[in-house]
């Protein structure tokens, strides 16, 4: 640390704290005398140390004035952990040794049994590399977010609880996307690394769209028509409980009619968008969210004279391309506003 400062931190914190700045209490007290066990020249034996300024040596044995007429250990000044922290400058060497040294340090691995560690140093090295390491982590998944196309950012959304994300532009899903990243970075990380997350669009996309229904007041998950698939059990989200039961032979036939549905109904028309005046960007956009292209790796494909024909790698490089091809925005145009319903 700079100016040649060392920390020590309380061990005594309050998660739950609601008075702003009582995280630790006020003052803490560290007894200037202690009893610890140390191995010296191949002997092992309990030891009394004593901090005392102006001294050379922890240890009461090797100290002068050690104890008062009554017999008793003298002791000299207070060691006090200020609302949770306590600065020791390097040069204040004898106070280093006697706070490493007692049983209060918890990096103290022979402190006496059934003494309770009260405070640990902070690494400052460590803190740093920590730091580094959560700031990358924390810059590379909003980097992640910022490439990820229109219909993975929906998917993504909703997974996280957006219900709303297939009804706004890009732009908003994308925005609250690095938010709730950077508020929930870890909740983040674990959604996205999810199995089950393309399952679990499908599952969700059918039931706010009405293919497949929930019913609350009791449980049952059912087809549109009111047919029962299977009932949900309390307390479990109906969306979760689908996919677990996509794996399951018996409902494999299930879930492959939830997929299929992805090909029975082509996109419907777009209000915010007028066929005659959307930006390149949102008609490429739209032909995502509405499923107009086929992927395969990192290529969206579409379908050209029977053949699927690889026409970019996302939204940007599609964008570029119907630029300067029209008859291709054309046919990308005619596809999102073609009508198809199930």
């Amino acid at each position: 640390m700079k100016n040649g400062t060392i920390l020590f931190i309380s061990l005594n914190r309050s998660e739950n704290s609601t008075l702003e700045g009582r995280e630790f209490p006020p003052s803490e007290i560290i007894d200037t005398v202690d009893e610890i066990y140390t191995t010296e020249k191949g002997e092992n034996r309990n030891r009394i140390i004593r901090y005392k300024p102006g001294e050379k040596s922890i240890f009461l044995d090797e100290q002068s004035g050690a104890y008062n007429k009554d017999g008793k250990i003298i002791k000299h000044g207070a060691i006090v952990i200020t609302n949770g922290i306590l600065a020791v400058s390097e040069k204040e060497t004898l106070l280093l040794k006697y706070l490493r040294a007692c049983n209060g340090f918890a990096g103290n691995k022979y402190r006496m049994p059934g003494r309770t560690a009260l405070f640990t140093e902070r690494d400052v090295e460590l803190d740093a590399q920590t730091y580094l390491k959560e700031e990358k982590a924390d810059r590379a998944l909003l980097n992640m977010i910022d490439s990820l196309e229109p219909d993975e950012l929906e998917s993504y959304a909703l997974v996280l609880g957006d219900t709303e994300a297939d009804k706004k532009k890009t732009s908003e899903v994308r925005r609250d996307l690095i938010i709730y990243a950077k508020q929930q970075p870890e909740r983040f990380r674990d959604a996205i690394k999810n199995v089950d997350l393309k399952r679990k669009v499908s599952v969700i996309k059918a039931l706010k769209d009405g293919y497949i229904k929930y019913d609350e007041s009791n449980n049952v998950i059912s087809w549109k028509d009111g047919k029962e698939i299977t009932r949900c059990p309390i307390g479990k989200d109906p969306a979760d409980y689908l996919v677990e039961l996509s794996y399951q032979p018996l409902y494999e036939k299930v879930f492959a009619s939830i997929e299929s549905r992805k090909n029975m109904t082509k996109i419907t028309v777009n209000t915010s968008l007028n066929n005659k005046g959307e930006t390149d960007l949102e008609l490429v956009e739209a032909a995502m969210k509405g499923g107009v292209f086929d992927k395969k790796g990192l290529w969206y494909r579409l379908e050209i004279n029977g053949e699927l024909c690889n026409i970019g790698r996302g939204a940007s490089e599609i964008q570029s391309k119907i630029q300067f091809d029209d008859t291709l925005k054309k046919l990308i145009r005619d596809k999102v506003y073609t009508l198809e319903p199930a």
